[in-house]
This record gives C-alpha cells, sequence and structure tokens, in this order.
C-alpha cells in the first residue's frame, strides 16, 4: 500500500546549493562516516518495497521540539517516524507535513534486488562515543524497481545527551557512499532525475524553526557522489566528511538562529520603543523596535528560533557587508546555525528617502490649505522623475542589481540551511492617493508616482530574488486600507522635530508592522519551493507514474530547457 502526496517539483540554481564550503574529496582517502557496530544490525526488515518496522520501543526518550516520544517506526524508504508506520515511497518537502520525521534520504529504496542491502536498526548503551544511540543501517542498498547498478550506503543515529537536559540528544546523518537519487516510480531513470530524494527532519507541525533540510533536498544531482555538492563531501558539526550533526536541545536544534537583516523598513524604524543602545545619535541610531516585524514573528510563535536581530537605519548593501554605527558586519551573523533569514535592503542605495524628502519640499508651499488644487500637482515627479528612473535602471539592469544579487547568493552561501525570504517595501500612499491632510501635503498625482516607483523597485527585488534562488515577499499593497491617511494608519506622515522631519517619516509604524508580520508568516506557513528563471515560450514535461495504475502528472514551466 502506498500513502500518496502532493509533491512539488522544481529545480533550484545550483550555486544556490553548493555553499556546503567543504571542498570535493575523494571518499576512499577519508574515514569512513558510518560508525561500525554491531549494536546497528541487532534488528533486520527483510527485504522488500516499501515496508516498514514494527513500532520499535527507544532506550530512551527524545524531546523532538517539545513532543516526547519513547518510540518510532523505521521505514524502508530512508526514514523514521514517530507518529506510526509509512510507506510513501516519493520524496515529499519536510516544512509542511504533518508526518514527525527525521530522514536521512527519503527516496525509493528497494533491498529485494541481488546484492542489495537490508535495511538493519538496534541500540545499545555505549552505541556512539560512549552515549547510547539508536542507529539504522541502509548500506548498499539499491532502488526501485530492483535495480543494484547503483548502491548508497546510508545511516542515522539519535544519540542520547543526558547531560544537555531531559529528552536531550543528537541527530547524526553518516554517508559513505550515495550513487543514485530516485527510484522508478518516482519518475526516475537509472536512478536519477524524477523526484529526487530529500534529507532533513520535522516536527510535523509546520511551525517555522521546527524543520530542517540539507542543503539540495529535492535538487536534481545535488546529493550524489559524482557531484561537488553530495553528501559524502559535506559535513556540519565534525570533523568527518559525509557526517552531519544536529544536537536537538530545549526542545529546538542548537543555537538555531532567525537573522533579521536589513535597512530602516526592517529594524523598525519608526515604530519607537527602540531598544537601548539602538537610539544614541552619537554612537548607534539603528532604531530597532520590540514592535517590529522580526520581533512580531518571535513574539507570536510563528518562528521558533533564537533572534539575531541585525537590520540597522539607513543600511545600504554595503553596510551589510561592511557594518555601520559601531557593529560588525550584518553578513556575519550567518552560518550553518542560521534556519531563517529575513533581509530588506536596496531603498538607501537607490536613494528613496532624499526622493521622498525633496517631494515634501517641492510640494509643502501652501498645498495643505487647498488640497482639490494639489491634487492635480506634480510637481515632485516634473523635477524627480529622471533622477528617480535612472537609479532604478541600474537596479533593472545596471551595477546595483549585480551587488543585490551578489548579496543574496552570498546569504545563500553562508547560511546554507536556512529559508531565505527577501522583503520588499509598502507603498506609501493608498492606492490612488488621498488629498485630505496630511496627504495633501504632496500632490495626487506625485502621490501616484512615488507609488508607482516602489511597485518597481518591488518586482525588481522580485526578480532577483527568483534568479538568486531566494524567496520573496511583495510588500507594495501590504497596508491597503492602512494607507498614510486612513482612519488607523499603517504609516508614518511627515513627522516635524521642529521644522525638521523626523527620521521616522514615511515608515511603517507598529501597525504597519503587525500587516508586514502577517504577510510574511503567510509565506512562511507555505512549502518552500526553489526558485529560478524561466525565459520566454520555455517549458519542460516530466510524467511521473504510479504503481497499480499509471498516473502521468504533466508539470509544465519548471525547468528551462533549449
Amino acid at each position: 500500500m502506498h500513502r500518496t502526496r502532493a509533491v512539488a517539483m522544481a529545480v533550484a540554481l545550483l550555486s544556490a546549493i553548493s555553499a556546503l564550503g567543504v571542498p570535493a574529496a575523494d571518499a576512499a582517502n577519508n574515514p569512513s562516516a558510518i560508525w561500525d557496530s554491531s549494536d546497528c544490525t541487532k534488528n533486520t526488515i527483510a527485504s522488500n518495497d516499501d515496508g516498514y518496522s514494527d513500532r520499535v520501543e527507544l532506550p530512551f526518550d527524545v524531546n523532538f521540539y517539545g513532543e516526547t516520544y519513547g518510540a518510532l517506526w523505521v521505514n524502508n524508504n530512508g526514514n523514521v517516524t514517530f507518529d506510526g508506520p509509512m510507506s510513501t515511497y516519493t520524496p515529499f518537502g519536510l516544512a509542511d507535513t504533518a508526518t514527525p520525521i527525521i530522514a536521512p534520504f527519503f527516496a525509493d529504496i528497494d533491498t529485494r534486488g541481488a546484492g542489495s542491502g537490508q535495511t538493519t536498526f538496534g541500540y545499545g548503551q555505549t552505541t556512539f562515543e560512549g552515549h547510547a544511540a539508536f542507529c539504522v543501517n541502509w548500506l548498499n542498498v539499491g532502488y526501485y524497481s530492483g535495480h543494484t547498478d547503483k548502491t548508497n550506503s546510508v545511516q542515522p543515529l539519535l544519540v542520547s545527551r543526558p547531560e544537555s537536559g531531559q529528552g536531550a540528544f543528537d541527530i547524526i546523518f553518516n554517508y559513505d557512499r550515495v550513487e543514485w537519487e530516485t527510484g522508478d516510480a518516482s519518475g526516475g531513470s537509472n536512478g536519477f532525475g524524477g523526484t529526487p530524494a530529500r534529507a532533513g527532519f520535522s516536527s510535523g507541525t509546520t511551525v517555522v524553526g521546527t524543520n530542517t533540510e540539507l542543503p539540495g533536498s529535492g535538487v536534481s544531482g545535488a546529493f550524489l557522489d559524482s557531484s561537488p555538492t553530495g553528501l559524502v563531501h559535506g559535513r556540519l558539526g565534525s570533523s568527518v566528511d559525509g557526517r552531519y550533526v544536529f544536537g536537538v536541545r530545549n526542545s529546538g536544534i542548537v543555537a538555531d538562529t532567525y537573522v533579521a537583516m536589513g535597512d530602516s523598513f526592517q529594524s523598525g524604524e519608526g515604530a519607537f520603543g527602540y531598544f537601548v543602545g539602538t537610539d544614541s545619535p552619537e554612537y548607534n541610531l539603528c532604531h530597532r523596535a520590540p514592535s517590529a516585524y522580526p520581533q512580531l514573528l518571535v513574539s507570536d510563535g510563528v518562528v521558533r528560533l533564537n533572534l539575531d536581530y541585525r537590520a540597522c537605519s539607513g543600511a545600504v548593501i554595503s553596510n551589510v557587508l561592511n557594518g555601520q554605527w559601531n557593529e560588525e558586519p550584518q553578513i556575519n551573523a550567518l552560518s550553518s546555525s542560521t534556519r531563517l533569514v529575513t533581509l530588506g535592503v536596496v531603498g538607501n542605495d537607490l536613494g528613496f528617502g532624499d526622493i521622498v524628502t525633496r517631494c515634501v519640499a517641492e510640494n509643502a508651499a501652501g498645498t495643505v490649505a487647498v488640497p482639490f488644487i494639489n491634487q492635480f500637482a506634480g510637481a515632485c515627479r516634473n523635477i524627480e522623475n529622471g533622477r528617480a528612473e535612472t537609479a532604478i535602471d541600474s537596479l533593472t539592469s545596471g551595477q546595483l542589481r549585480r551587488d543585490l544579487m551578489s548579496l543574496y547568493r552570498l546569504v545563500r552561501a553562508k547560511a546554507p540551511y536556512a529559508r531565505i525570504v527577501v522583503v520588499s517595501y509598502p507603498q506609501f500612499y493608498p492606492g490612488a492617493g488621498r488629498f485630505t491632510t496630511p496627504c495633501a501635503i504632496v500632490g495626487g498625482a506625485d502621490q501616484r508616482w512615488l507609488n508607482s516607483l516602489v511597485t518597481r523597485v518591488d518586482r525588481e527585488i522580485g526578480e532577483v530574488a527568483a534568479i538568486a534562488g531566494v524567496e520573496s515577499v511583495n510588500m507594495a499593497e501590504v497596508l491597503d486600507g492602512h494607507g498614510m491617511c486612513d482612519s488607523d494608519p499603517g504609516m508614518n506622515g511627515i513627522l516635524l522635530d521642529g521644522k525638521t522631519p523626523k527620521r521616522e517619516s514615511f515608515h511603517p509604524n507598529h501597525v504597519g508592522h503587525r500587516l508586514m508580520a502577517d504577510k510574511i508568516e503567510a509565506t512562511l506557513q507555505t512549502d518552500i519551493r526553489p526558485t529560478f528563471a524561466i525565459l520566454p515560450n520555455q517549458y519542460v514535461t516530466k510524467h511521473f507514474p504510479s504503481r497499480g495504475n499509471r498516473l502521468m502528472s504533466t508539470l509544465r514551466g519548471l525547468e528551462a530547457t533549449s
């Protein structure tokens, strides 16, 4: 029997998953990652396809993202599950699964072929480096249907760490050989292509921060020994190639972080109540606010990760790379322990703040008193249009686009296990413009023109993010119904300190950040889909047969072909 799932297929840019940071090596010249212990072979699942063990009692309890488990099931297809056995053979993404699962190599393993190893498992009190551990061996195993021309050797261990707290344990993935990635019934041919293997683990709750997938998960070719990104060539938390160690402590992964990066629209400029140390004109004006969206995502429980809040008011791309206000570069916060990144930057590189300030100056004289006349005014647009268009042209096809692309790719390289979400900018004014105080200080034509600039910039940001292989959230209309001059505005208007505009002018307030947080939450609740660019008139057709009756699924537009 097979439990079917809708599986999202996509092809990511290889550069987005080549960031393991470990050079390719000849596995034969390195120590074996597989832990050689007789404890791992105490029990055998007879040669099968899509089978599973009986319920297996663990020698210790594990606290897996807040749920304590004392038993699991070993499934033939490269995973263990905590809520019952699973015979699913085509791998699915782990971000939105309802199944609590640990999967070192989730794919269609078939141990019936001549020469294939069998699935074995067991545990002991001193199994791994003197610690009690449960382990599973998928050594020299073939793929469906009965193929053994290529074999894989994969081993997960669950290692008890009671000294670190009740239920604390390590998840260890060991890889000695990965020659195939897909079974025939998952669209594969000769072990390649189709819907390739997944590797990682998930609480089964869909809560952000409670699942992890290794770089290259679900991407054709990424896990294979023949690829520089192959699992046998990388490592995490270990000096042994092919070994990946994840420490699970206090219901989550040790030191797992959410890094919030970017400029004033991410730091909370305009939401006020800034954190101590970020509101000093002499030392630091990063203006990080407790009601900004990064804080809300964590305090609301949407993201269960340790927040490393680096966004800083006034930041341009070079500040993200080189630092500002006596702080180290924001980029330095990223590591293999980073699980989520939000990043919003480029507005200051475009000079948006200067454009808006000049717009107010051009429109200010006498306009508040005559809003009807002012709705037709376009003083700012007439004066600033050329300068603004030139700046945005650089984002469309010039140096600024290249700089932003490089930044996104660097973030991916430094945080290879993270979900990366690029955040764009909200429009300043209600969609059609508003002609009441305080919006009337800027003419209606100029309001619409400024909104059009934001819309264009947001579109370019989304395109660059897609090409770089990261997600994006378009914030252009996030304040709909809560515009600058609506009854419950999410955007500050002009705020004055005497006659001088405050830095908080034309920035989202606490209402705006709540709306931004809600939109990011909606994005985080969706499955992670690798992004990529497709040229016009290009498509690919994929066929996926299911056993029993042959299901032909055609997915168009997934991969550029030429």
